[in-house]
């Protein structure tokens, strides 16, 4: 791969500085220091960067600016200070690509960096090739689903029914999770879970600022052994896995960090195929945008132990990253394709 061109725009301070320094021996480096926001977005649009490094420290408006318009090549640059936490929140549910932590008296590690440069330059490069396609009219794809194995369970036990909510999401799902919710009804008598993929303590952020989107539903970050009750939206906690278990006639999370196959902590997958072992439940397992692959086995498990589970899928014309709604449809095992917008009334025809 040839030389990737980075744009670096901040404060001229010694974090942003050490970046500099680590950048340039591998990457052809433009800095934008200190410039005022109409320069720098000038300079952006007239010669687009591979790459754009972005400093947390530089001023709001400059810094909605360059994630509305460039996100999904960004990455930001953020100092390694947990007070930061809310505008590191902030600028990934604007559509931020990545973040890196800075401490401004340490060493930059080159590698970590060089690392998600190279893969937000890929995902970046894949889907503007994606874009430049011609596009077609959008067209709600429907799937006939069939048991992977002859022994799954297909009558219910129609008695004691509740209807469980599951999402999973990573990049760009921030701002997707803001239009699900906004859409939901005022009385939403069934619990939703949602993992994001996000580092512990950011998954408290988010919680609260989604919390603020809709009046009547209140959002939280999941705890250990915490009773399901429907009409509440929990997030999973950032670098734990979160499970649910059944309670009698109820329902209540696990939260842990055991091991798993998953890279990812909270993982989407470890969340559908606890969901895959509940009996008498009508599940609904839905997989917004995100890089890689993370919900694709959760949806195979699911499928396999209850060929009832409804999956839905964010369609393409949506995503921010296509990576695992792309996963989750060659499951085959995909109910609906729909666009974001109509994701939450999508779930509404599946409660029970």
């Amino acid at each position: 791969m040839d030389k990737l061109t980075v744009s670096l725009i901040g404060t001229n301070d010694k974090k942003d500085m050490n970046v500099k320094q680590a950048v340039e021996t591998w990457a052809n480096i433009h800095s934008f220091m200190n410039m005022n926001e109409t320069s720098v977005l000038e300079a952006l649009t007239s010669n687009t960067p591979d790459i754009i490094l972005l400093s947390i420290d530089v001023k709001d408006e400059l810094l909605q600016k360059v994630i509305e318009q460039h996100g999904t090549r960004t990455i930001l640059i953020a100092n390694d200070d947990i007070y930061e936490t809310k505008r590191i929140v902030y600028a990934i549910q604007l559509g931020i690509a990545q973040y890196v932590n800075i401490h401004p008296f340490e060493e930059v590690d080159s590698t970590l960096l060089q690392t998600k440069m190279k893969r937000v330059y890929r995902y970046e490069k894949l889907r503007r090739r994606k874009v430049s396609r011609e596009k077609e009219p959008f067209k709600q794809e429907k799937q006939i689903v069939q048991p992977m194995i002859e022994n799954v369970h297909t009558t219910m036990d129609k008695t004691n029914i509740q209807t469980l909510i599951a999402i999973g999401t990573s990049t760009g799902g921030p701002r997707a999770l803001e239009v699900v919710i906004r859409n939901l009804p005022p009385k939403l008598n069934v619990p939703i879970l949602i993992v994001q993929h996000m580092p512990e303590k950011f998954t408290k952020s988010l919680a609260d600022r989604l919390n603020r989107i809709h009046n009547e539903i209140h959002v939280k970050e999941a705890e250990h052994l915490e009773t399901l009750e429907k009409g509440i939206v929990y997030i999973a906690p950032g670098n734990y896995h979160m499970e649910v278990r059944k309670k009698q006639r109820t329902f209540c999370f696990h939260i842990h960090q055991e091991h798993h196959d998953s890279p990812h902590r909270p993982s989407v997958d470890v969340l559908f195929q606890s969901l895959a072992l509940l009996t008498s439940v009508n599940k609904v397992a839905v997989i917004l945008t995100g890089m890689g692959k993370d919900g694709a086995a959760g949806i195979k498990r699911m499928k396999q132990y209850d060929v009832h589970t409804t999956v839905i899928v964010e369609a393409k014309d949506t995503v921010v990253v296509n990576g695992m709604p792309s996963a989750a449809i060659a499951t085959n095992f995909a109910t609906e394709v729909v666009p974001i917008e109509l994701v939450s009334q999508t779930i509404l025809k599946y409660i029970v």
